[in-house]
C-alpha cells in the first residue's frame, strides 16, 4: 500500500484550526467542525513536525469540536512518518470521540497494513466503505490490501470502484497493470502503468510497477529504466 498517498488532510486545518480553538476557548467564536482541508502527501515531509505539534495543541486544549479532526490528521502524519503504532492510538481516539469518523477507520486500516495486520486492515477499510461509499481512497487502499493477499478479483473490483469515483488516481491504476501482469494480459498492463505514470510522472512506485511489468515479459533491458 502506498503509504505517500495516504490521507492527511492538514493546511486549511492545522494552520487555521488551532487559532480557532483557541479563539473558541475564549469566546471569540462559536466552536464548529472545520471541514475545509487541504490534502497533502509525502512531498510535504518537512512540514510533518509542524503540524504534529499544531494537532497536539489543539487535543491539549480539550474543545470536542475539534478532538477528532485533530487526531486524524496526526494519526494521518505519523503513517507517513512510519510509525504505525501511533498512528493506531489516535485512530482509536478520534473513533471513540465519533464512531462514524470514515477517515479514522481508512487511517486505521493504513497504519494495520503497514504492520501487516492483514484481517484488521480489511475490516476497518471495509468499515470505512461503508460509512462512505464514495470514497476512493478506501476503494484504493482496500485493492492495494487485497492485491498484496493475492485476492486478484476482488481487487481489481476496487480498483476499479475507486477510479469510477475518482479517474484520478495513481496507484489505482498500478493495482490494476500488476494484476493483469499476473493474468499475462502484459500490453493492457503497460497501459494502466502509462496511465499511473501519465498522472505523477515522478512516481517511483509507479516506475517500480512497469519495471515489474517488464520482468515479467523477460523484457530485461526496458525494466532497466524503472529503476533509475
Amino acid at each position: 500500500m502506498s503509504h505517500s498517498k495516504t490521507l492527511i488532510m492538514v493546511f486549511g486545518l492545522t494552520l487555521g484550526l488551532l487559532d480557532q480553538a483557541t479563539a473558541a476557548q475564549t469566546d471569540q467564536v462559536a466552536p464548529h467542525r472545520v471541514n475545509d482541508c487541504k490534502l497533502v502527501g509525502h512531498e510535504h515531509h518537512s512540514k510533518w513536525d509542524e503540524i504534529i505539534k499544531k494537532c497536539t495543541n489543539i487535543i491539549e486544549l480539550g474543545i470536542d469540536e475539534f478532538l477528532v479532526s485533530a487526531y486524524v490528521i496526526r494519526c494521518a502524519v505519523y503513517i507517513e512518518k512510519r510509525k504505525p503504532q501511533l498512528a493506531i492510538q489516535d485512530c482509536n481516539k478520534a473513533i471513540a470521540f465519533d464512531p462514524k469518523s470514515f477517515a479514522a477507520y481508512r487511517n486505521r486500516g493504513s497504519a494495520h497494513a503497514y504492520l501487516n495486520n492483514y484481517q484488521e486492515s480489511y475490516v476497518d477499510l471495509s468499515k470505512a466503505i461503508e460509512l462512505t461509499p464514495r470514497d476512493a481512497k478506501s476503494f484504493n487502499n482496500r485493492a492495494s490490501l487485497l492485491l498484496k493477499l493475492g485476492k486478484y478479483r476482488a481487487a481489481a473490483a476496487d480498483a476499479n470502484s475507486a477510479l469510477a469515483i475518482d479517474p484520478n488516481i495513481e496507484s489505482a491504476y498500478v493495482t490494476r497493470a500488476l494484476i493483469l501482469a499476473l493474468q499475462g494480459q502484459f500490453d493492457r498492463s503497460l497501459i494502466e502503468a502509462n496511465k499511473a505514470l501519465s498522472l505523477n510522472p515522478r512516481s517511483a512506485n509507479s516506475f517500480r510497477s512497469r519495471a515489474i511489468i517488464y520482468l515479467y515479459m523477460r523484457n530485461f533491458g526496458a525494466c532497466d529504466s524503472g529503476f533509475e
